[in-house]
């Protein structure tokens, strides 16, 4: 599994819910992240609860998706997008 996929532990005590599986993307275009997590039957999508307002937005550097591979490397260094 690569950087930015992971698997959670499936826990059958306390009411939890088990997760399969999660990824973070920028699915919305504004640089930030939202966190997808799944299991067999449902999905859930985390974001933001407004959009941004200001003039910079913390966007990191990241290996691009079309390099997506079990065998990569992913990279993901600080960076900052100014927005107009």
């Amino acid at each position: 599994m690569d950087e930015g996929q992971w698997e959670i532990e499936r826990d059958a005590g306390c009411g939890a819910i088990a997760i399969d599986a999660a990824i973070y993307r920028d699915l919305t275009g504004d640089a930030r992240d939202e966190i997808v997590v799944w299991d067999q039957n449902r999905v859930w999508i985390y974001t933001q609860d407004r959009p941004f307002s200001g003039k910079r937005i913390y966007a990191p550097r990241r290996t691009p998706d079309y390099n997506e591979s079990n065998y990569r490397i992913t990279v993901s260094l600080p960076g900052w997008k100014d927005i107009n």
